[in-house]
């Protein structure tokens, strides 16, 4: 059986998959033990560093397909809830009122309940002033000092927190981003699809500079050190652990998108517009139900508000306060 050429064998090294030696099962040897296949030897780091630029090939399309689904979904979720906003803007804020005027009724119900609560405790206490034995005084513990829990002090106060820490040193950013200009400017691409990926680096290099990020600048600075020019002079072994390092960071972005992407998928704007795009009369059910709740909960403000105006009446409270 045939052996994986040179380049295949140094992918599978990197990318995990087990490199097919030539069959042995079935063979055995004279003393009736199996025949293992020995360990393939190690590839030489220019084989691997070979191999892990393929990969980085891949995981970087990966990366550039996720983030379009992102951004198209993104789109088409923004242009469904303008559609929405325009048929059922008004009711979700007629709904939102009628909520908060609700709860301001329950709160005041809730204040008038409680000070009935007290007046009936305090005619309690005084109608059973006197009845009761002479309470005993502990003079062991009359003190002319206040006790720590009535002061509110304690031995251990609460410690202060520091502020947030300060801005970074505007020379370190403009530092970064000079050399990241240097690097990546879309001037020294020599091909039309290299200018483009390096007019996509600037765009994210300004981002992160105009938002003082400089985390962000140091990671492209990582990201972008094979596009030093004198990076394929350094020896084989720093490439590969670059290499290394950027295939474990991609994968990183591709778990973050995949997240992302997930994320939108799970939420009730996600659903909604999945079965308006389906043919359903979505936006009729929600101007439906909208006016449905509105109904039910403007029925429960006029029963707090009717509630807590006869309990005002009968503690003989004025209406307005």
């Amino acid at each position: 059986m045939a052996t994986r050429p040179v380049g295949l064998r140094a992918f599978d090294a990197i990318v995990g998959a087990p490199v097919k030696s030539p069959s042995t099962s079935g063979r055995r040897s004279t003393k009736g033990r199996p025949v293992h296949a020995l360990e393939p030897a190690p590839l030489p780091d220019e084989e691997q560093y070979v191999a892990c630029l393929e990969a980085i090939r891949g995981r970087r399309d990966k990366v550039e397909t996720l983030q379009c689904d992102i951004e198209r979904l993104r789109q088409s979720l923004a242009r469904f809830e303008s559609i929405c906003q325009t048929r059922i803007g008004d009711l979700v804020t007629e709904l939102r009122r009628i909520a908060e005027a609700s709860r301001e009724a329950q709160t005041r119900l809730a204040g008038a309940l409680a000070a009935a609560e007290l007046l009936a405790d305090e005619v309690l206490d005084v109608l059973l002033e006197g009845l009761g034995p002479e309470p005993e005084l502990d003079f062991d513990d009359v003190s002319g000092e206040p006790s720590t829990a009535a002061s509110g002090t304690t031995d251990n106060p609460t410690p202060t927190r520091a502020g947030p820490n300060g801005r970074h040193d505007p020379a370190s950013l403009k530092r970064l981003y000079r050399d990241l200009a240097k690097r990546c400017h879309p001037d020294l691409a020599d091909s039309a699809v290299e200018r483009e990926r390096r007019a996509g680096l600037m765009q994210r290099i300004n981002e992160a500079f105009r938002d003082g990020d400089i985390e962000a600048l140091r990671l492209l600075l990582h990201e972008t050190e094979a596009d030093e020019p004198a990076f394929e002079q350094r020896p084989t072994a720093d490439r590969l652990r670059w290499a290394r390092e950027e295939l474990a960071r991609l994968d990183r972005e591709i778990a973050d998108l995949r997240a992302e992407l997930l994320q939108l998928h799970v939420g009730e704007l996600y659903r909604l517009w999945r079965r308006h795009e389906a043919g359903e009369s979505v936006l009729d059910s929600l101007e439906d139900d909208l006016e449905r709740r509105i109904r039910r909960e403007g029925i429960r403000l006029d029963r707090l508000t009717l509630t807590h105006r006869r309990l005002l009446e009968q503690q003989g409270t004025p209406l307005g306060l």
